[in-house]
């Protein structure tokens, strides 16, 4: 993975987002689905539980609530996807540059996969 202490520590205790204005949400999103829908949903996030890659939280003051929504996954499962778009309007602007996978596959020798 990486020995980097950093990305350790993000892993272990979160990345703290560097926020310009303070967050502030008017109102919640609206996050009615079908029934089909809130099936899908309860086993996607219920499996994500399960892996350890989320946890339960509770309700706090000044909590900030991300609409989620479903997606579909080439084996034909689906995947949780959390719209941050809101919550990104008090952040800084950062401009990075986007690697594509050429970037990460070209450390790997012919062969070597």
């Amino acid at each position: 993975m990486s020995n980097n202490n950093t990305v350790f520590s993000w892993i272990a205790n979160g990345y703290p987002i560097p926020f310009c204005k303070a967050v502030i949400q008017i109102s919640t999103p609206n996050c009615d689905l079908a029934y089909i829908e809130s099936f899908e949903m309860f086993e996607a996030i219920n499996k994500l539980l399960d892996l350890g890659a989320i946890s339960r939280c509770i309700a706090s003051h000044g909590q900030f609530i991300s609409m989620t929504f479903l997606a579909p996954k080439p084996n034909g499962s689906k995947k949780v996807n959390l719209n941050i778009k809101p919550l990104n309007k008090f952040g800084e602007k950062t401009h990075f540059k986007m690697e594509d996978y050429r970037t990460a596959v070209k450390p790997i020798p012919k062969g070597g996969i």
